[in-house]
């Protein structure tokens, strides 16, 4: 007998809706294209673990660190999770410069559960863990309620993302794309995505400084 595993199927949606389901991720795209053009690059993905991405990232990259930031917080997961925030940047558990930078790190939905004073905070902490040429991709929403904890998201390919959400909503966290361009100063505004379900999808990168000549 033969097994076949299917994933699944993006379906259409009315816009705005949020939920669980494969979804379009072209910013995503433009990461992974970037990370075919670096040599033996590194990546560092903030979202929970799943063996779908994984696999995905592990063909890409030489190097993959996923820290869960979510269940490594220390939060009682399922007791009052939908009060879920860190208190602050420095409660969000991220490698230590010192050991090494990230051509590419996926941030996915994080920025949402962070007070708005500590946003820049956690973007400074981001940017001084990409790499020279490297790229930072962000999700975020200004208007569309989020979940009341981080979603799960599987990556299936270069341009689809499975989300696995719950029925819960919390407000809208009003994240703007100025708002993450700051935090994440000086890295640079590459491209944003406007996705179907509400969401923004940004990507921002690290440049070199242009050499100047001497006389």
């Amino acid at each position: 007998m033969a097994w076949f595993s299917r994933k699944p199927s993006r379906r259409e949606r009315a816009p705005g809706v949020l939920d669980s389901g494969v979804w379009h991720s072209p910013g995503l795209a433009s990461v992974c294209g970037a990370l075919r053009r670096s040599d033996q690059p590194a990546v560092l993905d903030l979202g929970g673990s799943s063996s779908e991405s994984f696999e995905f990232l592990g063909a890409l990259a030489h190097d993959i660190v996923v820290q869960d930031i979510f269940h490594s917080s220390g939060e009682p997961v399922g007791q009052r999770a939908e009060l879920f925030r860190f208190a602050s940047a420095d409660e969000v558990s991220l490698p230590a410069p010192a050991d090494g930078q990230f051509d590419a790190i996926l941030a996915w939905d994080v920025f949402h559960y962070l007070p708005r004073g500590e946003r820049r905070a956690f973007g400074q902490r981001l940017a001084a863990l990409c790499a020279e040429g490297g790229r930072v991709f962000v999700i975020a929403s200004q208007t569309t309620p989020v979940p009341p904890t981080p979603i799960h998201f599987k990556i299936l390919g270069d341009e689809e993302v499975e989300y696995v959400l719950g029925p819960a909503r919390v407000e809208a966290p009003q994240l703007t794309t100025r708002e993450v361009e700051q935090a994440l100063a000086p890295l640079v505004p590459e491209r944003v995505f406007q996705l179907r379900n509400g969401l923004r999808e940004l990507v921002l990168g690290a440049r070199a400084e242009p050499a100047t000549g001497g006389s």
